[in-house]
């Protein structure tokens, strides 16, 4: 292999590993940096672990359900979940489309499979936040005041 290559494809994996990095590392800054570290007393820390391990059951499945597992808690750790595997996505996307230069076409063959996955992905997302949207206005139209009725309207239309 020449050495010419070699270089090149030495700084295409590098620059790989920086963008998949970049990504990880701006996701990361991005749902830390409103949460800041505050100081506390000995006793208030004691009080919020005993209170963690009171709620937890054992073996019941918790774990599961606990932040880190499968199922999030709440609807920040759902949105910091999706961030995460969309940036992921697009990583793998664009450092197996770099690969595809280098490798060939096994390379590209694995960035249509990503291209797919990050696509099926980001189209799950949407469909997701159009439903949330359906329900919202269906809830919203359900909620409203109803109009007064005119009864001599009523009578015609029923006639």
């Amino acid at each position: 292999m020449p050495e010419g290559i070699l270089n090149v494809t030495t700084s295409i994996v590098l620059l790989g590993l920086v963008a998949v990095w970049g990504a990880y590392l701006a996701v990361w800054w991005r749902d830390n940096r409103g949460s800041t570290f505050r100081s506390s007393d000995m006793i208030d820390s004691f009080s919020q672990q005993l209170g963690s391990l009171g709620s937890s059951t054992g073996f019941g499945g918790s774990a599961f359900r606990s932040s880190g597992g499968f199922c999030p808690q709440s609807i920040d750790e759902a949105a910091r979940r999706r961030r995460l595997v969309v940036a992921g996505l697009g990583s793998l996307v664009l450092v197996t489309l770099m690969l595809s230069f280098v490798v060939g076409t096994s390379a590209l063959l694995v960035n249509v499979v990503a291209d797919m996955a990050f696509v099926w992905y980001l189209y799950a997302i949407v469909q997701r936040r159009n439903l949330e949207a359906e329900r919202e206005m269906k809830v919203t139209m359900l909620r409203s005041v109803p109009a007064p009725v005119d009864l001599e309207e009523r009578r015609t239309v029923n006639a």
